[in-house]
């Protein structure tokens, strides 16, 4: 099953928010909770701006976000495999450990995010505190949290995406096509 909103027109987060508004009115109208789903987001630009101001290289932003992809997919052991045939290096590693702990939905999860994000430039916490905040005012902040672990769609659409998780599965996927980057971020 796929639902597909548009906005036509309009190039801010305001029109994010109106298509998340409608497929959380929606969703509450069909009697779901904050118990049943959540929806994650994350940016493109923030994020690469954060990953290549840490630790990655600007010309292995690509490797990064198929990297990132995966995580949250693999074994300890299956990661370690896909960092070797990434070429990653003993920091690249540390890093990418440490954001597999940040997706991981276990007790390390929110220190180990809190980690990352500290070290992130100043603009990029602002930006997704600012985002956040936007949420919040409208009413879905409950629903709605930046989550480094949405990364399908990063490699190539311009900035925000969202992806509603249930308990079961993922139903839900959303990005902002400003320019459409045909894969190459």
């Amino acid at each position: 099953m796929q639902w597909n909103v548009d906005f036509i027109g309009e190039n801010t987060s305001r029109s994010n928010q109106e298509c998340l508004t409608l497929c959380v009115d929606a969703l509450r109208e069909f009697g779901l909770s904050t118990r049943d789903f959540r929806i994650g987001w994350n940016d493109r630009t923030l994020m690469t701006k954060a990953l290549t101001s840490t630790f990655v290289k600007p010309e292995r932003i690509a490797d990064a976000y198929y990297i990132l992809d995966r995580l949250g997919k693999l074994t300890a052991a299956g990661r370690s495999d896909l960092y070797s045939q990434r070429n990653c290096d003993e920091n690249e590693r540390a890093y990418f450990e440490l954001l597999a702990d940040a997706i991981s939905q276990t007790s390390l999860a929110d220190r180990a995010l809190e980690t990352l994000m500290s070290a992130w430039p100043a603009d990029v916490r602002q930006s997704i505190a600012r985002f956040q905040q936007q949420l919040d005012n409208a009413g879905m902040g409950e629903y709605c949290r930046f989550d480094i672990g949405v990364v399908r769609g990063l490699a190539y659409s311009s900035r925000e995406v969202f992806q509603y998780v249930s308990r079961v599965a993922t139903c839900y996927r959303a990005r902002r096509f400003e320019t459409v980057t045909g894969g190459n971020p």
